[in-house]
């Protein structure tokens, strides 16, 4: 169905006749149309200087709702979550920003057979006892898009043949300016599901779980219903993975034309060894692979995505077969987004950018939905054996995440029913889900969210605002009657000069060697942790998981967990860690967003990082975590120059990335022998139009043996020239001298045209 634009007249005029487009009053509101192409961007809690939310991407979700602007930065909702983004951020640019509610076109589009007409905006259509999800995006060639997600079961108080508004996918509105002005006022008084607030079974069904599901509904029945059959399929690619340093990497697959064909069992397999649903990730893989006919899927043995960047979708992993990927996924997921404790309490379901893995998983706000909606599907074709099944309860604390902080109210989980009983973890995001399976007085009985095997965990009634599901408990469980000794988090006490450590040490974060939490009558002096003669500077505890202390030598070490490698490669579990390289003295040190940022001593332009995106910073041309610390300089106005990255091991400088005005103008990547004498030296640069060329040179005892350029565009081919004819140079060295010089033209399939000897280089 074509949109059908339409001026202000004629759109009340249809509204006259349908009843269903709104009649615009009141206050003017307002809707956020984000940029016209794929760039990921960031949600703060405050406009310039908060902490980070979560992330997003106009390719996959085009509108939001406009809630404020201050200090360069726009106030948004979006899938579920409340945020600042940047003005000028890569989320915004041309055909961009806030458009008056009476402004936004009218748009009919049709699901299940049935055209509704209403605002141009992500809506829900209700339609034949269905409510499907209709989202605008953006792609590659196209300005503007929109289609259908899927559907979930209709909420109480919506009707058939009727359009709804909602940016939460809970509370649903007939016109769009009086959900605006709710969101403004901060309630949900007007939506046409007040009293009945609607959650996705599939959604907010924890990952921890177990489907009923059997192979063949996995193999055949929902991949034919998605239109991919078992044809045989063969092909040959070859995969440029130049932006993760690596090489090209060519492969031929021959298979069937899904490579999810046939795996359902290695699904279940996985799923009774890790206790992850096989249903709810199978519904990722259906849509990260696009049925599994992805190059990924094919060639990769990759699924999943798991690796990939939006940046860099060639740098996913590689397995070497199917079943591998399977099993290590599964194992992948159940220790990072199956545990609540390693996401920082978001959440273990599917979720938004609200809560669950899609805050952290990926940059498409309705992945979570997307994956629901395959999982929806497959349960349906197997009769709904899974629907309803476990007894899920929806958590908020009544704060939320904008305005500074990312949670003023965390809700703890204890290890008995008493409040002074240990705390065991915490979620801080409203709308976070939990698997219930008993009652004790004033608490619930929960599924524990950290991980196998552990022991049930207990969490008050009062943050339970909503329960859907199956009740599958009869008797009431007893309530422990000696409660255990309260430790909240990781405690520092200053004793005159000396530093102790007591408290949580589930992670080794206490750096004693073990995992058993510390009593305070039994606190740690941190100077018994590090070497002798050192003593304590400054003391950094980060979201409690990791410590990383200064001492007042100018060394710096780390504990806790290593996810983002905030303690660097020397990393030994359960101990204190040494971090800045070559001994180094370090002067200050800051920790940000999963980066840890070391000053060095009487240079105030020079730091080292480690961590999640230490190779570049905040530019997202790549987005690595690095467990070597990298060297930056920075100008008189902290703009980024240059990046050095080191081999520490064999004390040589591996990479060095060059800045202009915070962005990267040329890179320079180094392999070494094990005499560390330097084998090969790639460099590309790039122009303002991201355009590049590389130069490889290729060394035999630090002779340079041979040299290559290359030019590319900015999707990766060799520059072309007015005829629509590639080229490049080549030139030949022995013991460092040019011998021969050549330029080589090629078709649009990258056969050799031409091939000339050349006397100079350009």
């Amino acid at each position: 169905m074509k949109n059908i634009k339409l001026n202000l007249l004629l759109l009340i005029v249809i509204a006259c006749v349908i009843g269903n487009v709104q009649t615009i009053k009141g206050a003017t509101n307002y809707m956020l149309k984000l940029g016209s192409y794929d760039r990921t961007c960031v949600l703060y809690t405050l406009p310039g200087n908060g902490q980070k939310i979560t992330y997003t991407n106009p390719a996959y979700g085009r509108d939001a709702a406009f809630l404020g602007e201050k200090n360069g930065y726009y106030k948004i909702m979006i899938s579920g979550v409340t945020g600042w983004i940047s003005k000028t951020g890569p989320c915004m640019g041309p055909n961009s920003g806030k458009i008056a509610v009476n402004n936004i076109d009218n748009f009919s589009y049709s699901t299940d057979n049935k055209a509704l007409s209403g605002l141009d905006v992500s809506r829900y259509q209700v339609v034949n006892n269905k409510m499907y999800f209709v989202s605008t995006y953006t792609g590659y060639s196209y300005d503007y898009m929109t289609g259908t997600t899927g559907y979930t079961d209709v909420p109480t108080g919506l009707v058939n043949n009727k359009i709804y508004y909602s940016y939460d996918g809970v509370y649903f509105y007939l016109n769009y300016n009086t959900m605006i002005t709710d969101y403004l006022n901060n309630n949900r008084n007007n939506a046409a599901n007040k009293n009945n607030p609607y959650y996705d079974y599939y959604m907010y069904l924890p990952l921890r779980t177990n489907t009923k599901i059997g192979a063949t509904f996995f193999d055949k029945k929902l991949l034919a219903i998605n239109g991919v059959y078992d044809d045989d399929f063969k092909q040959t690619l070859t995969f440029n993975r130049s932006c993760a340093n690596l090489g090209n990497y060519t492969h031929t697959y021959n298979g069937k034309y899904s490579a999810l064909y046939n795996k359902a069992n290695n699904f279940i397999t996985a799923q009774s060894n890790n206790k992850m649903n096989a249903g709810l990730l199978y519904g990722i893989a259906l849509n990260e692979s696009a049925n599994g006919t992805s190059n990924l899927s094919r060639h990769y043995n990759n699924p999943f995505g798991w690796g990939a960047v939006d940046s860099c979708p060639n740098s996913a992993t590689i397995y070497s077969n199917m079943q591998s990927a399977i099993t290590k996924y599964f194992e992948n997921m159940s220790n990072s987004y199956g545990n609540v404790y390693n996401l920082g309490g978001v959440g273990t379901n599917l979720g938004n950018k609200q809560s669950g893995a899609n805050v952290n998983y990926a940059s498409d706000p309705y992945w979570g939905y997307k994956n629901a909606y395959n999982y929806r599907k497959l349960d349906e074709l197997s009769g709904n054996k899974d629907k309803n099944t476990y007894y899920i309860g929806i958590l908020n604390s009544g704060k939320n995440a904008v305005d500074g902080k990312l949670s003023d109210e965390e809700i703890y989980a204890y290890q008995s029913a008493s409040t002074t009983s240990k705390k065991l973890y915490y979620y801080e995001r409203n709308n976070s889900s939990v698997i219930i399976k008993g009652e004790s007085g004033a608490f619930y009985l929960i599924q524990n969210d950290t991980g196998n095997n552990k022991a049930d965990a207990y969490i008050l009634k009062s943050y339970v605002k909503a329960l859907i599901g199956k009740k599958s408990y009869g008797t009431t469980p007893s309530t422990p009657t000696t409660p255990v000794v309260n430790l909240t988090k990781v405690m520092v006490d200053k004793i005159g000069n000396n530093y102790y450590l007591w408290g949580d040490n589930a992670l080794g974060q206490l750096g004693n060697g073990n995992t058993k939490d510390v009593e305070q009558k039994n606190r740690i002096n941190i100077t018994s942790l590090l070497p002798k003669n050192e003593t304590v500077k400054n003391i950094i505890v980060y979201y409690h998981s990791n410590i990383v202390i200064l001492t007042n030598s100018g060394n710096v070490y780390a504990s806790g967990p290593n996810k983002y490698y905030l303690r660097s490669y020397t990393s030994v579990n359960n101990k204190f860690n040494k971090v800045n390289p070559f001994n180094d003295k370090i002067s200050e040190i800051k920790v940000l967003d999963n980066r840890l940022r070391m000053q060095r001593a009487n240079d105030h332009n020079e730091y080292y990082y480690v961590g999640h995106n230490s190779f570049n910073l905040n530019n997202t041309k790549y987005n690595w975590n690095t467990n070597y610390p990298v060297r930056v300089l920075f100008n008189k106005y902290d703009s980024a120059i240059r990046a050095y990255r080191y081999d520490y091991s064999k004390n040589v400088l591996m990479d060095t990335y060059v800045y202009k005005n915070g962005v990267i103008t040329n890179t320079y990547f180094r392999t070494y022998n094990d005499k560390k004498q330097i084998i090969t030296m790639k460099q590309t640069n790039f122009t303002k139009t991201m355009k590049s060329y590389a130069k490889v040179t290729s060394y035999v005892n630090n002779i340079v043996t041979y040299k290559l350029e290359y030019y590319y565009n900015n999707i990766g081919y060799l520059k072309t020239t007015t005829k629509k004819k590639a080229y490049r140079y080549e030139t030949n060295y022995s013991k460092g001298k040019a011998t021969s010089s050549y330029l080589r033209y090629y078709d649009s399939k990258g056969n050799l045209l031409k091939k000339s000897k050349v006397n100079t280089r350009k």
